[in-house]
C-alpha cells in the first residue's frame, strides 16, 4: 500500500490539535491502512488511521479518523476541478452539515470534519470515521432492505427539512451549490447541459 508522504507525525499532530482541541499531547503510535473497498471509490484513495495519543500524564487515548486522498487523474481530476468538487466537499463537512445539525436540534447528518489540505499535489479531507459508531457501507452491488431503506429516507427527509430552513436563513450559502453534473441555471448550464 502506496501512503502519501504527507501522511506523518506532524499531519496527525495538526488533526488532532485542530480536530480534537488537544494540546500536550505526543502520538505514539500512528496505523494506517485502506479504508474501503476496490471500486468504492472512483476519484480518491480512503484511508483509516489509528493513532496512540499520549498525553503529559501518560495516559493513552486512541483515535480513529479517515483521510481522503483526492487523486490526480487525468479525466476524473479535470472534471472534479472544473466542477469544484474537492472545496464543496470541504465545505460541506466543515460548514453546512453542522449548521444543519444545528438548525435539527442535533441530527448529526454526517462524519465530523477534523481537517483538510488544499495543495496542487495533496488534497485531503480528514472527518470523523463512522465505523467507530458501528456504521458500514452496504454492499454496493445489492439493495438495502426495507427497514434500511426507511432509516436513509427519514434521514434524508430530516436533512432536507434542515437545509431548507438553512437556504431560507441564508440564500447565499447556497450559490455554490447551484451548479453539478446533471443540474444548473440558463446562466451557468450544468456540465452535462453543455
Amino acid at each position: 500500500m502506496k501512503v502519501p508522504q504527507c501522511l506523518d507525525t506532524n499531519f496527525f499532530e495538526t488533526v488532532i490539535h485542530n480536530g480534537f482541541n488537544l494540546t500536550n499531547f505526543q502520538i505514539s503510535k500512528v496505523q494506517i491502512e485502506i479504508g474501503t473497498s476496490a471500486g468504492d471509490n472512483y476519484c480518491s484513495t480512503i484511508y483509516r488511521v489509528f493513532l496512540d495519543v499520549t498525553d503529559t500524564e501518560k495516559n493513552v487515548q486512541k483515535l480513529q479518523v479517515l483521510v481522503k486522498h483526492l487523486l490526480n487523474s487525468e479525466t476524473g481530476g479535470s472534471i472534479m476541478e472544473f466542477m469544484n468538487v474537492f472545496d464543496k466537499e470541504i465545505d460541506m463537512f466543515k460548514n453546512i452539515l453542522p449548521m444543519l445539525t444545528k438548525i435539527s436540534g442535533g441530527i448529526q447528518f454526517g462524519a465530523r470534519f477534523y481537517h483538510s489540505v488544499s495543495e496542487p499535489q495533496s488534497k485531503l479531507i480528514v472527518v470523523q470515521d463512522l465505523k467507530e459508531m458501528q456504521y458500514r457501507m452496504a454492499e454496493r452491488k445489492e439493495a438495502l432492505d426495507f427497514d434500511h431503506c426507511c432509516i436513509a429516507l427519514k434521514k434524508l427527509g430530516q436533512m432536507h427539512a434542515s437545509s431548507v430552513i438553512l437556504a431560507k436563513e441564508n440564500p447565499s450559502l447556497m450559490n455554490k451549490y447551484s451548479f453539478g453534473i446533471l443540474h444548473g441555471s440558463e446562466n451557468n448550464p450544468g456540465l452535462m447541459q453543455q
